[in-house]
């Protein structure tokens, strides 16, 4: 286990522990992909966030504009 995860759970190298695991669905998913540590995994999701924003933002232009 890596050093930042072990300190974040609280645990030492050799300690044993027992892990739970269970669905946590699309809300689940997506709050773990905002909120871990890993850039490699946080940043391109805040990056599609950003950009499905800005695609609805888009998009409610463009019907304000095709109704004006």
């Amino acid at each position: 286990m890596p050093y930042d995860i072990r300190k974040a759970l609280g645990v030492e190298t050799d300690d044993k522990l027992n892990f739970k695991i269970e669905k946590v669905g699309l809300w689940g998913k997506l709050c773990w992909y905002l909120d871990t540590r890993d850039p490699a995994v946080h940043v391109p999701a805040w990056l599609a966030v950003f950009a499905l924003a800005l695609g609805v933002i888009g998009t409610i232009f463009g019907l304000i504009s095709l109704w004006c």
